[in-house]
């Protein structure tokens, strides 16, 4: 079967003069970026697993190190001594190009017309999950010793019996609209009874039903109180562990840490993730900040060895804090934690 590319995957790999993929010096090009360890240990693994994404490749072409000593020895060339001098030259990041069109499938129904910024619903349990309106998200299933965990962690939505694979499906976000593809998974995934080929990408519209294994899933416009929330609303606010659907109160405090108990060190945080059960040991003990701002939350990187990443967005360490909505997924090192509002 011949593979179809992502929305926008062929026409970004054109848009840089060298492949990321076939890079002879790519190690090198990680070892450089300031990163922390587990995040370039995930690049790494991205590549020998042949699952890197567009994001991937755009961390790496920021700074693309044969680019920049092309157009060192290109100006070195014009001008030995001006060349000299600029031997610290940066190129600029270029821009993505939008996706290609998408055809939907024949069986597919028409799409209904979007008036507002859609997500996931877990019809089991009614809770929602937010999806970015540019860049990917992968759902699948959190497993120990796994390299690349998921975005989105469906282990507790999918039951005692695992069906959902650990790297399911593949959501990809452009200008608000998103496409899903499954990613080679035991199980398929199906949308509105129909089995969807592996790699090929289908747009979604607001209604289409979704099923991973045994996990069912809706496209949906997202609700008001989820797009706009307002803190003056009577609510309560907690972190939903995905891996365990233990729930972990937010306290009502200006600032926060949030990470693991380490009792070797008597140290504990205000937001402990203990309870994340195999999946805690991805967090740090002091994996991100948490602030509240006239009764909003939000969240910004510590310097944690995983990383950290909201609906498959990367936070990167001196960041500013970016603000949490209901249904964001917040990711950490491989860790999945959902932000939920509870309406009292």
């Amino acid at each position: 079967m011949t593979r179809q590319p992502k929305p926008g995957m062929k026409d970004f790999r054109k848009a840089y003069k060298y492949s990321c993929r076939n890079c002879p010096i790519r190690q090198r090009c990680i070892d450089e970026k300031k990163l922390a360890p587990g995040f370039k240990l995930t690049i790494v693994r991205r590549f020998e697993n042949n699952t890197d994404t567009l994001d991937t490749w755009d961390i790496l072409q920021q700074d693309c190190l044969l680019v920049r000593e092309e157009q060192q020895r290109a100006t070195y060339q014009a001008n030995p001594t001006t060349g000299l001098l600029n031997r610290l030259h940066r190129t600029s990041k270029p821009a993505r190009p939008a996706p290609a069109p998408l055809s939907e499938p024949a069986s597919s129904p028409a799409p209904a017309q979007k008036t507002g910024p859609c997500g996931l619903v877990v019809l089991s349990n009614q809770r929602i999950m937010r999806l970015p309106d540019r860049g990917e998200v992968v759902l699948g299933r959190f497993e120990h010793n796994f390299s690349n965990p998921p975005d989105i962690d469906l282990t507790f939505d999918d039951g005692e019996f695992p069906s959902v694979s650990r790297r399911h499906a593949l959501i990809i976000g452009h200008n608000g609209h998103h496409w899903i593809e499954d990613m080679g998974s035991t199980n398929g995934t199906y949308l509105n009874g129909r089995k969807i080929p592996v790699s090929e990408n289908v747009k979604l519209a607001p209604g289409h039903r979704l099923l991973l294994g045994r996990c069912r899933l809706l496209y949906a416009l997202l609700p008001n109180w989820a797009i706009k929330p307002d803190p003056g609303v009577s609510h309560t606010c907690f972190f939903l562990i995905s891996h365990t659907g233990q729930r972990v109160e937010i306290p009502a405090q200006d600032h926060m840490m949030l990470g693991r108990v380490d009792p070797t060190l008597s140290y504990a945080p205000d937001i402990d993730l203990s309870l994340a059960g195999e999946a805690a040991a991805y967090v740090s003990r002091r994996h991100a900040q948490l602030k509240t701002r006239n009764g909003r939350h939000f969240i910004q990187e510590a310097g944690s060895a995983g990383g950290t990443r909201i609906n498959g967005q990367p936070i990167r360490l001196g960041d500013a804090p970016a603000l949490l909505y209901p249904g964001d997924q917040v990711w950490l090192g491989g860790c999945v934690v959902a932000y939920e509002w509870e309406l009292l």
